[in-house]
């Protein structure tokens, strides 16, 4: 009986809840909640390595603005009053504070109908010079990037590629390209003349596309996969990589056998040397795109990966091995190797990560009882039970995967019974689930 509370735990509570980009955006754009004001945001690790790799490339130096021309004297000469104010104010701000001068705001907003499109590209970049900056919603910050977003929505119409790529930039170092109308704009205005884009500009929209998660409702997902044939015999595994975090980001599978192939047989040949967030991105992308067709290939590309477990990131080490789980075909050596590296750092694993491991290791039914047994106890650490608090969805689906090794830790079940951690990470539930606490006994 007690086998079933669990079961029926882990079916109805690991439902993920999702929103479109849409939702989210404008639900961001008019929110307005105590918090808004004090988190800071930082940038993603996984897209700061796709940017760096297209910020040193040079073929890629002509989509972006030359550092030397933004802070050049004669650059700043020509500009108004105004923003050199703004630029002394943020140059000597570490974080621009949330209640900056009003009246320095309200001269800008002033002034705007005056604004050039140098005067408005200089004050874009100069939101993004600060290490940290406020929420959004922040009071006066909300004023300038909304006024910075209307100007450049307004002035894209006459803009080349390489001006919108660069102009994009900026929304994405200022931290604010979920919320600019002007960076979906791109995205539409690419998706758009997306067969008529040469390969530097196809990446570059790949990194953007990455960026916002979401494809517009009235675009057909198959122009992307066409595309890409039309460029993968030119592309590099780094671009390869950055190409599939748009793909796994925005949910849009790689339908064409061949055209993974290829992609994964390109990766391959760079194994040894390519960048454990790229090769996490590529595998992914693999599991979320697997077939019958190409279970082949997806597992020579775990095969060509176990040698650089040692030196690879866990979450790179997680989803190479969880990539079995969409094509129902086992790398059984690959998967022992990443669960004796977990093993050893354990402490150092994301409960996501450990989820996502005992997936693949229960269903395989490979003996991981041990490993649940250090699981538990690791989960009632004092460091777990903050991440719990966060990421609170993975700990009934890590006692149901136990459950299936029938190891009921009964503490961690009766957490995740408690109505308030039930409420917390699930919202309301039905009174039918009728889920009671469990007695050892």
């Amino acid at each position: 009986m007690f086998g079933l509370y669990i079961k029926m735990l882990g079916r109805s509570l690991m439902k993920r809840t999702k929103y479109s980009h849409l939702q989210l955006r404008n639900f961001c754009r008019n929110a307005s909640t105590p918090s808004s004001t004090t988190k800071l945001y930082k940038l993603s690790v996984e897209n700061n390595s796709a940017y760096n790799y297209l910020k040193s490339s040079p073929e890629y130096i002509e989509t972006f603005f030359d550092p030397t021309l933004l802070n050049s004297a004669e650059t700043w000469k020509n500009l108004k009053p105004v923003i050199i104010e703004f630029r002394d104010f943020a140059l000597r701000k570490a974080e621009l504070e949330l209640d900056f001068n009003i009246e320095l705001v309200n001269s800008i907003i002033s002034q705007k109908s005056t604004f050039t499109e140098e005067d408005v590209r200089m004050l874009l970049y100069l939101t993004t010079l600060p290490a940290q900056l406020p929420h959004p919603h922040a009071p006066n910050f909300e004023q300038i990037w909304k006024l910075l977003d209307d100007e450049c929505s307004h002035r894209a119409h006459s803009w080349t590629y390489n001006y919108y790529f660069a102009m994009g930039e900026f929304w994405y170092l200022n931290r604010l390209h979920s919320y600019s109308l002007f960076h979906w704009q791109l995205i539409k205005k690419m998706f758009r003349k997306c067969d008529k884009l040469t390969k530097t500009e196809f990446i570059r929209f790949m990194f953007h596309l990455n960026l916002v998660r979401q494809i517009p409702k009235s675009i057909n997902t198959y122009e992307l996969e066409h595309c890409l044939s039309q460029h993968i015999d030119s592309l590099v595994a780094e671009e390869l990589a950055i190409t599939a975090m748009a793909f796994f980001k925005t949910e849009t599978p790689i339908r064409e056998s061949i055209l993974l192939t290829k992609m994964i047989e390109k990766v391959i040949t760079k194994a040894a040397e390519l960048d454990p967030i790229f090769i996490a991105a590529l595998a992914k992308t693999g599991r979320l795109s697997g077939r019958a067709k190409t279970g082949a290939i997806l597992y020579s590309f775990q095969e060509a990966f176990i040698p650089q477990v040692d030196r690879l990131s866990l979450p790179a080490c997680i989803h190479l091995a969880i990539i079995g789980t969409r094509t129902q075909v086992l790398h059984e050596s690959l998967v022992l190797t990443v669960l004796k590296k977990v093993e050893e750092n354990l402490s150092k694993t994301r409960i996501k990560e450990i989820e996502r491991l005992l997936l693949i290791l229960t269903m395989f039914d490979i003996n991981c009882d041990s490993f649940c047994y250090k699981v538990i106890e690791d989960l009632k650490t004092a460091e777990r039970n903050t991440e719990i608090e966060i990421f609170g969805r993975s700990l009934p689906a890590i006692l149901y995967y136990m459950s299936l090794r029938l190891i009921f830790p009964y503490d961690l079940i009766n957490k995740a019974f408690d109505k308030e951690f039930m409420l917390k990470h699930y919202g309301k539930i039905s009174t039918s689930s009728n889920f009671q606490k469990v007695n050892s006994n």
